[in-house]
């Protein structure tokens, strides 16, 4: 069974909730909650910034995805567009050359 001991539920439009949970013993356990409440922020950019924004964003997670063994071997950024009709869109490629094969040797008769 559950006991609220201090606060209540928040009814924030956008938040953050953590939550740990600390054993205390077999039969008792604490549950502690920390809520953030988040506000929306409106950032208006030019043309040129939100591109910018958008190349090093695309670039950032795309990267990140690339394992710490892999090669780059060619970086491609397209451009979807260009920031002028209110928004910009990037495509980036990345070619890695990275060795996955596993030597196992083998003796046996064939």
């Amino acid at each position: 069974k559950d006991y609220v001991i201090w606060g209540d539920k928040s009814d924030f439009e956008i938040a953050e909730t953590e939550s740990q949970k600390i054993n205390i013993s077999q039969s008792l356990s604490l549950k502690t909650y920390t809520i953030k409440e988040l506000e929306k922020a409106k950032v208006e950019l030019t043309a040129d910034e939100a591109l910018s924004k958008a190349k090093k964003q695309a670039a950032f997670i795309a990267g990140s995805q690339v394992p710490a063994t892999a090669e780059i071997v060619a970086k491609e950024t397209e451009i979807l567009a260009d920031g002028t009709d209110g928004y910009a869109k990037v495509k980036v490629t990345i070619e890695v050359r990275e060795n996955i094969g596993i030597f196992q040797s083998f003796t046996g008769i064939f």
